[in-house]
């Protein structure tokens, strides 16, 4: 059985590889929060535009802003977009560049759900380019990049997001069965959404 040698030589050079991998793993997180920033700036936008489109007495969309989330509202429709946590290697993604990217993930959601679901994604890598498994666009290019794929995630997730009742028996379990207390129907879990959604990002994997 042959003994296995140590080669100092190997293991070097595969520290310094490693150290390489960190650096930019590194650059693609910095590279991460600046795309929250930017969407954040495109979510401005797009709420003084709506602001513009209907002056009335109500904003159609309202926007809060941190370093890690993107949230935007209208009516009772809901749209976050999050940094993921961490960097990786896309190759198991659709139509991959064969680098280490981070991710954006974006949710959709009603007022007053206990959860939310993942309806896509978009990535970030050391290059600076963005994507959405479709376009393409570059964190140098600005908040102005940003627009055209934000504003089409409000219009799937919020402007044209369906509402829909399900079958009875497909109801939620709050709604299905109710507590009775002194012979009376509890009914607070009525303030809570029945109605389901439906958005023409649902579907796509997080990996599109």
């Amino acid at each position: 059985m042959p003994r296995i040698t140590f080669d100092s030589n190997t293991f070097v050079k595969a520290s310094g590889a490693f150290k390489a991998r960190l650096a930019e793993e590194a650059v693609v997180s910095e590279h991460v929060s600046k795309a929250m920033s930017l969407l954040g700036d495109a979510a401005v936008d797009l709420v003084a535009l709506a602001r513009e489109a209907d002056p009335g007495e109500g904003p159609v969309l309202t926007a809060s802003i941190s370093d890690s989330s993107v949230h935007i509202r209208g009516g009772n429709r809901n749209m976050m977009l999050a940094a993921a946590h961490g960097t990786g290697h896309d190759s198991h993604l659709v139509h991959p560049k064969f680098q280490v990217c981070g991710q954006v993930l974006v949710f959709g959601y009603l007022s007053g759900e206990d959860e939310t679901t993942l309806l896509s994604s978009m990535r970030v890598y050391g290059s600076g380019d963005c994507t959405d498994g479709t376009t393409i666009w570059n964190l140098n290019e600005g908040k102005e990049a940003f627009l055209p794929y934000l504003s089409h995630l409000v219009t799937s997730a919020i402007f044209d997001c369906n509402m829909f009742w399900p079958e009875l028996s497909q109801l939620p379990a709050y709604v299905q069965n109710m507590p009775i207390l002194e012979e009376e129907v509890h009914d607070a879990s009525l303030r809570k959404p029945c109605v389901g959604f439906e958005c023409s990002l649902q579907g796509q994997t997080v990996d599109k």
